[in-house]
């Protein structure tokens, strides 16, 4: 079932030209990434979760005290670091990770 936004009035001033939901017509993996890519792109989305604060065995990049894996003396403070997308905006969910951040980068340093 295709779900073509564009066709919606309310979602005009987004500009969406296609759908953004693979349709029947698409027949195989590169048809569907092709027409995802033209339907997301450029996209307005809050990037995040890039960086996750994971367990390095399951991909995770930054551990719980925000440094990087493998590297001496490097931290990462940003939305990078969030395991997955909170719902809503994202400037309180940031604001709540750089103020636990620096308790502690603090703590660390025995500010």
């Amino acid at each position: 079932m295709e779900c073509n936004i564009a066709q919606n009035k309310s979602v005009h001033r987004f500009a969406l030209t296609t759908s953004f939901v693979p349709t029947t017509r698409r027949t195989n993996d590169a048809e569907i990434e092709e027409a995802l890519k033209r339907a997301l792109q450029p996209t307005n989305a809050h990037e995040c979760c890039t960086a996750l604060m994971m367990t390095r065995d399951k991909g995770g990049v930054v551990g719980p005290d925000l440094r990087v894996y493998g590297v001496r003396k490097l931290s990462v403070v940003d939305a990078s670091v969030w395991p997955i997308i909170p719902g809503g905006g994202p400037q309180a969910s940031v604001y709540g990770t750089a103020e636990k951040a620096a308790e502690i980068i603090k703590r660390r340093h025995v500010l």
